[in-house]
């Protein structure tokens, strides 16, 4: 489509650079996040400048405002007319002096101008020249390339014509035909009339008929069209504009999506880098190396809490990788004493002739049977925990029914050692979101540890109350000889056993650690102290606190 007239040409820095500088950063931008960023933005910013076009009244107003402007016009003319007519004693339009006159005030009039008769006939025609503007015609310098601006316009041109309904396209006969019929239309109304039409290259046309009376009898209409092209090139000209600042915005958004995306995907790029480091396939090698997340954690957005979240879990993972090798360690000195008693028993079994030491080496290799029987099952259930305490449903655990039935059961069990075990049990305590088999773990490993203390004729009582914070608080005080004080932290220790001799062997030393590590899965706290009785310096007992979140 050729541009109307009054076109203004896009400055040249905008022209030149802007498909150069959109292809550099198009080209350069290879990540599919920078590339889904600059996507959205654009389709955003294209969708609103759509809306502002489609939805812009210019077109409407300076249709109005034209046909108002030719309106005062051709009242002008029609005005002028009647009185020369009227003081120089004309009866109709066919005077060529009113010719001239017309031809002098229509001069200045950026229309053309034509008068009829009351039968419709053309009297004469001011300005008459082709209804189309050619590119010769524009009195402004153009390029003699197309910019992105007349291309978008274009586009814009032939896609608004597909959903806006405007008057068929004529040719200059019709046109003609056209401005006939108004007048007439005028004259019989004895009113102005406007009208709107299409030239041949579907330009808009607007037209304005005033009827010229000459006592009382209608003689004529003055007729003024606006010529091809004129209002379109002003709507070109305005939807140039905003096209102009839609170029600058998009390639603005470009280089601002590229920055943008390079903030959040660099960073991003060199955490999946690091991390990709302690994948699967790369454990294989003899030595990958640490994995080195980068220190992010002075952004402050969610990168920043990516980076210090996968610190974080890389900390985590090697503390526990640590506490395993630390774990393994203990592991294999623990079987190794039961091993080395149950190897020097067997070798002094084939020296010895009497019987009853036979029967007393034997005595020494089963309970270092058990011991190691013990140790393996005590070690199983404790590597297995883990996965047991992340997999497992929690479920809402009335706390004071169960400690009340493992109180009867170990109460029964206490009895043939000649200890008591007293309940101190609030009603009121409000219930627990838990694992019920494992808490019912901790409370008889406590319950069965304080007996195992206590000597005949004490005492161990358990006590259930809501705690001043808030938690359900799980108490077990026994009667026998307390904790050392250099050892109230080290009893939760793995394999750490500080018993009688004549108990000695017949426990792994594990079962505080795993209630520690069961309380501390549940959100709660585990601790141990003395009880002190008329001597200060010398326990009467020791207390076992447990803190479990309602």
């Amino acid at each position: 489509m050729r541009r109307p007239k009054f076109q203004r040409p896009i400055p040249s820095m905008v022209t030149d650079a802007v498909p150069d500088k959109i292809g550099r950063a198009m080209e350069g931008s290879r990540s599919p996040l920078t590339r889904k960023i600059i996507i959205f933005n654009l389709v955003t910013l294209s969708l609103l400048v759509s809306g502002i076009l489609f939805l812009s009244q210019s077109r409407t107003s300076l249709t109005d405002l034209r046909k108002q402007t030719l309106l005062a016009d051709a009242s002008v003319l029609a005005t002028s007319l009647e009185f020369q007519m009227e003081f120089s004693d004309i009866s109709d339009l066919y005077e060529p002096t009113l010719y001239t006159t017309l031809e002098t005030l229509a001069e200045p009039i950026n229309a053309r101008a034509q008068l009829f008769s009351p039968e419709g006939y053309l009297i004469t025609d001011i300005g008459a020249r082709p209804e189309v503007y050619h590119r010769d015609e524009n009195p402004v310098t153009e390029p003699q390339t197309e910019s992105v601006g007349d291309i978008l316009n274009d586009a814009w041109t032939r896609l608004a014509a597909v959903f806006v309904t405007r008057p068929a396209p004529a040719d200059e006969s019709y046109l003609m035909a056209f401005r006939s019929a108004i007048a007439v239309r005028s004259m019989i109304a004895d009113d102005s009339t406007l009208a709107t039409t299409m030239n041949e290259i579907k330009q808009l046309i607007v037209t304005v008929a005033v009827p010229v009376s000459h006592d009382g009898d209608m003689v004529g209409a003055v007729v003024l069209s606006t010529r091809g092209g004129e209002i379109d090139g002003y709507i070109w000209n305005e939807r140039q504009q905003i096209l102009e600042i839609f170029i600058l915005a998009a390639v603005t958004s470009v280089f601002l999506s590229i920055l943008l995306a390079n903030t959040i995907g660099r960073p991003l790029r060199q955490l999946a880098m690091a991390a990709q480091k302690g994948s699967v396939q790369n454990t294989g090698r003899i030595s990958p190396g640490r994995i080195d997340i980068p220190d992010l954690t002075s952004r402050p957005d969610e990168i920043g809490d990516l980076s210090r979240q996968l610190r974080n879990m890389t900390t985590a993972l090697y503390d526990r990788i640590e506490a395993n090798e630390a774990f393994a360690a203990d592991v294999a000195h623990e079987l190794k004493n039961p091993l080395t008693s149950l190897g020097s028993a067997v070798e002094t079994m084939r020296l010895v002739k009497n019987d009853e030491a036979r029967e007393r080496l034997m005595d020494v290799i089963r309970d270092d049977v058990n011991r190691m029987d013990r140790l393996v099952t005590d070690i199983s259930n404790a590597s297995r925990l883990d996965a047991e305490l992340a997999t497992d449903e929690m479920v809402t655990i009335d706390v004071v029914k169960m400690l009340r039935d493992l109180v009867d059961y170990q109460s029964e069990l206490a009895t043939a050692d000649g200890v008591s075990i007293i309940s101190n049990f609030d009603e009121t305590t409000p219930n627990i979101i838990g694992l019920k088999s494992r808490l019912a773990q901790v409370f008889v490993n406590l319950i069965s540890n304080a007996v195992s203390f206590v000597p005949k004729g004490g005492s161990v009582t358990v006590s259930v109350f809501q705690h001043e914070r808030g938690e359900v608080a799980i108490v077990i005080e026994d009667t026998g000889c307390g904790i050392p004080d250099d050892n109230l932290e080290d009893v939760f220790k793995r394999f750490y056993s500080s018993r009688p001799k004549q108990e000695f062997g017949n426990n792994s030393g594990l079962g505080l650690s795993i209630s520690q590590q069961i309380v501390e899965a549940h959100g709660g706290e585990i601790w141990a102290e003395n009880i002190y009785g008329d001597d200060p310096d010398t326990p009467s007992g020791a207390r076992f606190t447990v803190l479990l979140p309602v």
